[in-house]
């Protein structure tokens, strides 16, 4: 089990205090909020650093941004305590589950729940160096790809992506990195040839700048049987026209590509409603103060919210988003729903560990598989990991 915390390095935004308007009195942040994201450079990153500028200049609040290079280590801080707010992508998932890196002894099925979300312009793909000669999926048979050590999102994204084409692990090298940011020097260094990454992250421009360059292989929308392969893969993937970031972008000729929120700015269900509800509220409220500041920013807008994804909102959240009008009895359903997913599953954790698991931990994550399964099966819910 990697150090969840390894590498966290605190990021201290600094700025002057507005006077206070009445739009401003509605909402009253802590003095301090701590947010986790992925690695410095990344859209992620960027975006919550110009949230935090907005805080400082909006409401008066020190945001500090954590950057972490993967997963658990994004997810820790918020599980201790030490953080208010993560900007997470689709690990938040997968923390839900109780699956991959979160099928370990010390983690399990999370109460994770979202706030906003973003999906702008960008895509969320396998992005390709331009001299390794492969510029669709299945010319990456074959060729090296990147995947980060405790890092099941990215690592489930690019399995997700090569699914398209029918690839899978077997049919090209694995070669893993210790970060997101390590992984994108190991592209320009000619150490990997394709990488899950958002076309607007600040690694990917360095990629395409670079003697090598980049490319963005489509996945053409109308290849129905290769999204349903990416859905068995990646079932929170959907269908998307990428116009922008690193690479040959514009709005007139789009990428057809696939995405889902990026980032997802995740609670615990454990944290009180009136902090989360303040919190929502600050980026809604705020957006007018974030949205330019940062590439893929805009797309938290309140009205471009995501609905019925596969991890439920707080009800924190959903006191906002209801204010504000995004919030819908459909949407209340499908939320009471994923509540009850994670109860399910919270509950089947617990059973498991009182059953005297192994003491192997590969044996520990087979049989807490079965049980997982099984728990499902029994309350009628699907289970997307066999």
């Amino acid at each position: 089990m990697i150090n969840p915390i390894m590498k966290l390095a605190a990021i201290a935004l600094t700025g002057t205090t507005v006077a206070a308007s009445t739009a401003v009195a509605q909402v009253k942040l802590p003095p301090t909020v701590t947010m986790t994201a992925y690695d410095t450079g990344t859209s992620g990153f960027n975006i919550t650093v110009a949230i935090g500028k907005m805080m400082k200049d909006k409401y008066g609040t020190d945001a500090r941004v954590l950057p972490a290079g993967n997963d658990v280590a994004r997810l820790q801080p918020l599980r201790l305590n030490r953080a208010t707010i993560s900007a997470m992508g689709a690990g938040v998932y997968f923390a839900q589950e109780g699956v991959f890196e979160f099928a370990a002894r010390e983690w399990g099925p999370q109460a994770v729940q979202i706030t906003l979300s973003s999906v702008d312009c960008n895509g969320l793909s396998l992005a390709v160096a331009g001299d390794a000669g492969a510029k669709t999926f299945a010319e990456l048979k074959g060729k090296r790809v990147g995947f980060v050590v405790g890092s099941p999102a990215l690592n489930q994204n690019a399995l997700t992506m090569l699914a398209f084409a029918g690839l899978t692990t077997k049919d090209v090298k694995i070669v893993e990195f210790a970060s997101n940011n390590a992984m994108w020097k190991g592209a320009v260094n000619n150490d990997v040839d394709a990488l899950f990454g958002s076309t607007i992250a600040g690694p990917a421009k360095e990629l395409q700048t670079s003697p090598r360059g980049i490319v963005w292989p489509s996945l053409p929308h109308s290849d129905k049987a290769g999204w349903e392969r990416v859905r068995k893969v990646g079932p929170y993937f959907t269908e998307h026209n990428a116009s922008c970031g690193a690479g040959e972008f514009a709005k007139d000729r789009p990428i057809q590509m696939g995405t889902y929120p990026y980032p997802i700015y995740t609670v615990y269900g454990s944290q009180p409603e009136d902090e989360v509800y303040v919190l929502t509220k600050a980026l809604i409220d705020g957006y007018d103060g974030y949205k330019d500041n940062a590439p893929g920013a805009s797309g938290l807008a309140v009205k471009a919210q995501t609905r019925n994804w596969a991890v439920p909102a707080h009800k924190g959240a959903v006191k906002a988003l209801r204010e504000a009008g995004a919030w819908n009895d459909d949407q209340e359903k499908h939320n009471n729903a994923l509540l009850k997913r994670q109860e399910i599953l919270i509950a089947a954790w617990g059973d498991f560990n009182k059953a005297s698991p192994s003491s192997d931990p590969a044996k520990f994550v087979e049989e807490w598989m079965n049980a997982r399964k099984a728990a499902l099966a029994k309350a009628g819910m699907v289970n997307t990991f066999e």
